[in-house]
């Protein structure tokens, strides 16, 4: 039974083969301190923990350590430091307690066993005799064949069966990165860095700050994704991953040209172990491609199940029976202090190894005879490399022989060159009918620039339009301005007039009211005077002042008269006033009216302007719309063309490149075959050569014999290698009759290039047509929009000139609403209040003549005849002012309240509200007083 075997710093893995695959138990290398207290305070004495003794403690490993540490709250030790087994004394005995858990060997019978090693550590000096010794010792006596082999080697047998077990494999663990290099089943370098993912983690938690628990936390849910959003945690571990692989790089250049790798090979790289992530095969591959290696990569993939890939590899490896290599999986230190037998350890020939058997023996000394077995114990050995070459060549001939029957199936026949003319000429005629439709879209291109043509007339024509009726406008706006400007220069001076007659008017107003204040005082003495008359007796005195009383009275009615005479005058200029006042309404009016008739009449002339602006937009709208759709349509036919085109040209440019890539293999063919004739050439003579000084020797007959064997073996493959060669190069003849001569093939890309180029130039000359056309659309659209910044800025005037004409009818309706006030004010009076006084004043009057005739008629009866001759004279005087009242005195009184009415209007207006209503009220009881005395 098989058995693989990985030991390492995070688990201790055993794979054997089940029914359902292959089955993997693991365990943690771990260790804690326990007494028999800690044991019980934990629960682990069940029967099944794992304790080690070891110098009088006791100590649990594996998962009976862990439950023990998580009960106490302490952190259990490793078993390694580096990959390789520490040197406490405890270590091996737990290693042994673990390695019996997940083995459970009973009584195996011709079994094999592979367990895994770090390989050499090239970056620290930790010793691995004592891992070696160790390991060695806990499997040995088990019925077993044990072998070692490199965690890296591992990977390979794992990951790279379908690629017979050649390529490059890589185990990241927590404390080392393990590296191996193998051809066909055999390690050619294996080695180990003392960094991994633990030191990852370490330079992540330095460099962040954060504690280690936590960056290790993050590693767990990590992946290298270049487009997901990274934390400062995140950036830390990919640039610790970057540095891990480039030091990685760096000593795997070193180590492949310390030992000799074969140049020039692409291998495969597989990457396993616990410690990788998503997205690092990815970051390794760009790093290993830009190393200078000496072997070219050929894919990274990553295991599945990356933790348990060296396992099942050490299982694969157990099957197919592989050697040690202990050359390569071992430190040179170690391999060199067991003493063992030296054909197991010689070290890769290199290039500037050199054997020289020229120096004669001395008498078959031991010494010597030592020396000349060793010689031929390293003849034997570069024999097998040799043997190990020509093995490599044969395969390598098996290839070309399988190329070379791709190739001459793969090569072109006369069959296929007929079809590649006639392709040729399925092209030409392509392109003849692509010829036709150029000319046809070249037709349609002239109608297009007809079109636009006559676009751009009647742009230009649609603009000399616009500049017309943009002067008409320009001439109605100047006109009606300058007649608005007329209108308020005659308002305001019509207004100024009227402003100062009105002055004039107030100011005699106020004469008048000042005249009649006097007369109210006088007529308040007169009543004090009766008054006095009733208490008192009169006599002659009192009738002397009674007479100057009415002296007086007569006086003033003299006045009164002169005033009606020049209220007559003011009432005929008021009413010249109130005419001119009715000129300039009349006069306003015509204006107004002229006005909306020029406003309507503009606005209709607008209307029919933004209509055939309209119309005419519309028009080059829908022009411009079918051209855009027919440039559509061309550019459409054009990509078609252009595509079909192409694909012919990549046709012919694929036969082409295939014919030119026949004729370069069988060219190399040529030369691979010539370079391996010269090698095994010079190979022979230095054997022979060789051989030639080895029979001048004291050898042993039997070495000789079996030398002289190996020759002959090697001429008859050399032999057969030339037969193999002849037939070779008589394929490759018949190869290059059958294959189609370079002048036609030469032929055809000419006319392929000048038909592309004839392809070329016209498109060139169709793509120049259609930017002259688009620029032409552009330039239409600039003057359309000019177009459209024009009428706006006519409309934006037009409206200024609107809202000024309606500030103006605004303003006359105000001097209109003013005039009408003025006139209602004018007709209408408020006669009852001094009506109430004169009828107050006549009763008063006839109580005092009643109280007069009453008391001391006997006294009174002088003034009695004197009243009466008073009274008379009183009443003619009444009767005389009656008769004058309706000439003058109601003119007057009417013409004074007519005039006060309109000065306080003017002054309510003009914001004196108080003085203004007061000569209102003042000029009503003038215009009563007027009423009163004309009935």
């Amino acid at each position: 039974m098989e058995y693989g075997l990985d030991i390492g710093p995070e688990a201790i893995r055993a794979a054997v083969e089940a029914s359902n695959g292959v089955a993997i138990e693991s365990v943690r290398p771990i260790v804690v301190p326990a007494d028999e207290e800690k044991a019980e305070s934990a629960g682990t004495e069940t029967g099944d923990e794992l304790f080690v003794e070891q110098d009088e403690t006791r100590y649990a490993v594996g998962p009976t350590a862990k439950t023990l540490a998580d009960a106490e709250g302490e952190t259990p030790a490793t078993l390694f430091a580096n990959g390789v087994l520490s040197e406490a004394g405890y270590a091996g005995p737990a290693l042994e307690t673990l390695v019996d858990d997940v083995l459970e060997i009973d009584d195996a019978v011709d079994g094999r066993l592979c367990y895994t090693t770090p390989g050499p550590l090239v970056d620290a000096d930790d010793p691995t005799d004592t891992h070696r010794d160790t390991v060695a010792s806990i499997l040995a006596n088990r019925g077993l064949d044990v072998t070692p082999i490199s965690s890296g080697f591992a990977v390979v047998y794992d990951q790279f069966t379908d690629d017979n077990y050649t390529g490059l494999g890589i185990r990241l663990g927590p404390q080392t990165t393990s590296v191996t290099l193998a051809y066909y089943g055999v390690p050619a370098l294996a080695f180990s860095l003392a960094k991994g993912s633990a030191w990852v983690v370490e330079q992540a938690a330095t460099e962040t700050g954060h504690e280690p628990a936590q960056v290790e936390a993050t590693l767990e849910q990590f992946a290298l994704d270049p487009d997901a959003a990274a934390g400062e945690i995140e950036a830390a571990l990919a640039a610790a991953f970057d540095a891990l692989i480039s030091d990685l790089a760096a000593a795997l250049e070193t180590e492949a040209s310390e030992n000799d790798v074969q140049q020039g090979l692409a291998v495969p790289v597989a990457l396993a172990g616990s410690g990788v992530v998503d997205g690092l095969e990815y970051l390794l591959g760009g790093r290993f491609d830009a190393a200078p290696l000496p072997f070219s990569i050929r894919g990274v993939r990553l295991a599945n199940d990356p933790a348990t890939s060296a396992a099942r590899g050490a299982l694969a490896a157990a099957k197919d029976g592989v050697d040690a290599h202990e050359a390569v999986t071992w430190s040179p230190a170690d391999v060199n202090d067991t003493g063992g037998d030296v054909s197991t350890a010689i070290p890769a020939p290199t290039g500037e190894t050199t054997l020289s058997f020229d120096d004669p023996l001395d008498d078959g000394t031991d010494t010597e005879r030592a020396r000349a077995d060793a010689a031929i114990d390293q003849l034997f050995a570069r024999l097998a490399d040799r043997d190990d070459e020509i093995q490599s060549v044969r395969a390598d001939l098996e290839t070309v022989f399988d190329d070379l029957e791709s190739i001459e199936a793969e090569t072109a026949s006369a069959e296929t060159v007929d079809a590649l003319e006639d392709d040729l000429e399925s092209v030409t005629d392509g392109l003849s009918d692509l010829e036709a439709e150029r000319e046809r879209y070249t037709s349609d291109l002239e109608t297009l620039e007809g079109e636009l043509e006559g676009v751009s007339t009647a742009y230009d024509a649609l603009e000399d339009d616009v500049d017309s009726l943009e002067s008409a406008l320009t001439d109605d706006f100047d006109t009606l301005e300058a007649t608005i400007e007329t209108l308020e220069t005659t308002t305001a001076d019509e207004r100024a007039a009227l402003d100062d007659r009105i002055g004039d008017l107030t100011a005699d107003l106020e004469a008048v009211a000042e005249r009649t204040d006097t007369l109210g005082d006088q007529f308040e003495r007169l009543q004090a005077s009766v008054e006095t008359l009733e208490e008192t007796t009169a006599s002659a005195t009192a009738l002397e002042a009674v007479s100057e009383t009415v002296s007086e009275l007569e006086a003033e009615l003299d006045t009164v008269d002169r005033h009606g005479i020049r209220i007559d005058g003011l009432a005929g200029r008021l009413e010249e006033q109130a005419l001119r006042i009715g000129d300039v309404s009349d006069r306003f009016t015509a204006h107004a009216e002229r006005a909306d008739e020029e406003r309507a009449q503009l606005e209709g002339d607008l209307e029919s302007i933004d209509s055939t602006l309209e119309d005419e937009l519309e028009a080059v709208d829908s022009g411009l719309e079918t051209i855009d759709e027919r440039v559509t349509e061309l550019g459409v036919d054009l990509e078609a063309t252009t595509m079909a085109l192409e694909d012919a040209e990549e046709r012919l440019t694929s036969t082409a490149g295939h014919v030119t890539a026949l004729d370069d293999e069988l060219a190399a063919v040529h030369d691979s075959f010539r370079d391996r004739t010269a090698d095994l050439e010079t190979r022979l003579e230095t054997t022979q050569e060789t051989v030639g000084g080895l029979e001048t020797t004291a050898a042993d007959s039997d070495r000789v014999t079996a030398i002289e064997a190996e020759l002959a073996t090697l001429e008859t493959e050399l032999d057969d290698l030339t037969q193999t060669v002849s037939a070779v190069s008589e394929t490759v003849a018949g190869l290059e009759e059958r294959t189609a001569p370079a002048e036609t093939v030469d032929a055809l890309a000419a006319d392929l290039d000048a038909i592309s180029d004839d392809l070329d130039n016209r498109l060139e000359s169709v793509d120049d047509r259609i930017e002259a056309i688009t620029g032409k659309h552009d330039g239409l659209g600039d003057r359309a929009e000019r177009l459209d910044d024009r009428t706006s800025d006519h409309a934006n005037r037009l409206e200024a000139q609107r809202e000024t004409i309606d500030d103006q009818e605004r303003r006359l309706e105000t001097v209109l609403t003013e005039v009408d006030d003025l006139r209602k004010l004018l007709e209408d009076g408020a006669d009852e209040p001094v009506e109430t006084q004169l009828s107050t004043l006549e009763t008063r009057v006839d109580a005092i003549e009643s109280g007069l005739e009453t008391n001391r008629d006997d006294e009174l009866e002088a003034i009695q005849t004197a009243l009466e001759t008073l009274q008379d004279r009183m009443q003619r005087r009444e009767q005389t002012a009656t008769d004058e009242t309706q000439a003058v005195v109601t003119p007057l009184v009417a013409g004074g309240g007519g005039a006060g009415v309109v000065a306080g209007s003017s002054l309510v207006l003009t914001g004196a509200g108080a003085v203004g209503a007061g000569a209102v009220l003042l000029g009503l009881v003038l215009i009563g007083t007027a009423v009163a005395l004309e009935r």
